[in-house]
């Protein structure tokens, strides 16, 4: 058995930088300069985030697991917040994610 922390870190941390990168790119047109510096990571790893080659193992991740990550995130990179989007908001978005994950996975 894993401890909880070791699937964010595996699967969860690449899946929401990836779809912070595409989701920054995308709606807010920032150049992939842009997202790594907000970031705190490199020019290639967010071309790498994009282009799914990291990240982007959706196949393996649950449907209602992706909805968390694509709510949170677009919770995260809201216009009003767009400013403070930092690697450190990254985490804590990680940690409240596995949070609303494991209350689910309670429910059921």
């Amino acid at each position: 058995m894993s401890a909880p922390c070791e699937f964010a870190v595996k699967y969860l941390y690449p899946l929401v930088r990836s779809e912070i990168a595409r989701f920054l790119i995308k709606n807010f047109k920032l150049t992939q300069i842009q997202v790594a510096e907000k970031l705190g990571i490199t020019q290639a790893a967010v071309s790498q985030y994009t282009s799914l080659k990291r990240g982007g193992r959706v196949e393996k991740i649950p449907e209602r697991i992706l909805k968390i990550v694509k709510d949170s995130v677009a919770e995260l990179c809201a216009p009003n917040s767009l400013e403070k989007l930092s690697n450190k908001s990254v985490e804590i978005m990680v940690c409240i994610i596995c949070k609303r994950i494991k209350k689910l996975n309670s429910v059921d």
